[in-house]
């Protein structure tokens, strides 16, 4: 400490002006390191997750428009407003649910991943399996049982689905 008295007054603000934009220097070139890991982890995470959200969102409003038309269809008292419902059940199930796969499933990143969604699919072929079997009781005209079935049993597996989803 000694050999800093002995200076000058001048010499000593440099030396401290000298030490301080070393520092920030230092101080400079290690924020842009992890400035650039951030911004790794952003476009991996631009690439893939959003991705991945975009293709479930497509899949969960599939299932849903599946999930309206089959209630309206049940609850239909002509074959007019059931055809309807057919057809937005066919185009959600041939268009829009496939759509939603087709985005989703290249952004899965893991073996985890890879068996939540195999469990998912399952589980929505399982589901599309209700609606079938629903629309079959309608259209032959025992809306009292495909009533049943769709407050109960699909009801459950919609439930199930979203909850997978969401979670």
């Amino acid at each position: 400490m000694n050999f800093f008295a002995n200076f000058r007054l001048g010499p000593r603000l440099a030396l401290s002006f000298g030490i301080t934009v070393a520092l920030t220097i230092i101080m400079a070139v290690f924020s842009l390191n992890r400035m650039s890991a951030i911004q790794g982890n952003l476009v991996t995470l631009n690439e893939n997750g959003v991705v991945s959200l975009q293709g479930l969102g497509e899949i969960r409003y599939a299932l849903q428009r599946i999930r309206r038309a089959e209630l309206m269809g049940v609850l239909s008292n002509d074959a007019d407003e059931l055809n309807q419902s057919l057809n937005t059940i066919n185009e959600a199930r041939t268009k829009t649910l496939p759509d939603g796969r087709k985005l989703y499933e290249p952004s899965i990143s893991s073996d985890e991943e890879r068996k939540l969604y195999e469990r998912l699919s399952q589980q929505i072929d399982q589901y599309l399996a209700g609606v079938d079997r629903t629309v079959a009781l309608a259209k032959g005209g025992n809306a009292e049982e495909a009533s049943k079935m769709v407050r109960h049993a699909q009801h459950d597996a919609f439930t199930a689905l979203d909850t997978m989803i969401t979670d």
